[in-house]
């Protein structure tokens, strides 16, 4: 049987579960991006699901696009988490983009721009840290 959630396809398998939304303390972040432009924006949120953690942000005066400046995961190792969906839109002033990575083992892990999104670096992509999350 064929499920469908959100977008996602589920063959024979349970839907996956929320298990916790986690809210920074108003985590506001101005990085310079690897792309050269300066990223201003907060994070708004991130899901903690069975299977995946969704990091919600929102971008203030710039449209995220290219390799370079999507988010990225990266793990205590170095590594990165695989990307498993990001969507993103809005216009010139306001964007918003939301990013679902599978999900690491418990701990801190760093949100950034660029890096990688196949759970290793992206070859010539720089990672530009943004915050540390907690994983639980």
């Amino acid at each position: 049987m064929n499920r469908n959630l959100d977008g996602w396809h589920y063959r024979d398998r349970p839907e996956p579960a929320l298990e916790q939304v986690l809210l920074p303390e108003r985590h506001e972040f101005r990085v310079a991006a690897p792309e050269g432009g300066i990223v201003h924006g907060y994070v708004l949120s991130y899901e903690i699901w069975d299977e995946f953690v969704r990091v919600n942000t929102v971008l203030v005066g710039f449209q995220s696009g290219a390799i370079h400046d999507r988010p990225a995961l990266q793990l205590a190792d170095g590594s990165f988490a695989r990307l498993i969906q990001g969507s993103g839109g809005g216009g010139e002033r306001l964007s918003s983009w939301s990013a679902a990575f599978a999900r690491p083992a418990p701990g801190r892990v760093t949100l950034g721009l660029g890096g990688g999104h196949l759970g290793k670096p992206e070859r010539g992509v720089r990672f530009t840290p943004i915050t540390d999350l907690r994983i639980p």
